[in-house]
């Protein structure tokens, strides 16, 4: 496996926000498909992850890929609308490990759009197949402020964060292959 980390960052007004791949691929094998051919996912050896940005079935059978991707980015997005606070405040890892098994998602956060909120929902679906790719992302940021030019600038923003966590899910894929 590769041992790059891969970062994406952009400043929004004062904050930067940073995206990156936590390592994960640092320690991981190709898992074969039933046909013996390569697979895209990757399962973790030492079993260290960030729990409160490690989608629920990445914790269970520590199998990283891009929908688990998608699920970190939904968790780094709802930061950026709490101004960097820590993800599932006053919940210890024990506690939330127990309330995302019981299906508990973060509330919305003050300031979310109902319709983002919507869509990082979707990325915390409990079945990683249901989850949107980052292109479906894209889209619906595009879609959702097209033509709203007051908030150009934090779609741009959006926008680039979208590209560096693909990026870095692109990378951490391709590392682990190399």
């Amino acid at each position: 496996g590769g041992g790059e980390l891969t970062v994406g960052w952009r400043r929004i007004g004062r904050r930067v926000y940073r995206v990156a791949d936590f390592g994960l691929s640092r320690s991981t094998d190709p898992e074969p498909e039933a046909d013996g051919s390569e697979s895209p996912y990757y399962r973790s050896k030492a079993g260290v992850f960030p729990v409160r940005w490690t989608a629920f079935d990445a914790m269970l059978t520590l199998v990283f890929n891009t929908a688990s991707d998608v699920w970190s980015f939904g968790i780094t997005m709802a930061e950026v609308y709490t101004a960097g606070e820590q993800p599932y405040p006053g919940t210890n890892t024990e506690q939330l490990v127990g309330l995302l098994a019981k299906e508990y998602r973060m509330p919305q956060p003050s300031g979310c759009p109902n319709a983002v909120y919507g869509m990082l929902l979707k990325c915390w679906d409990r079945d990683a197949a249901q989850r949107p790719t980052f292109d479906d992302i894209v889209t619906f940021f595009e879609r959702e402020h097209a033509g709203d030019h007051a908030n150009a600038a934090e779609q741009d923003a959006v926008t680039e964060l979208i590209a560096a966590a693909a990026a870095a899910s692109s990378a951490a894929t391709a590392a682990a292959e190399a």
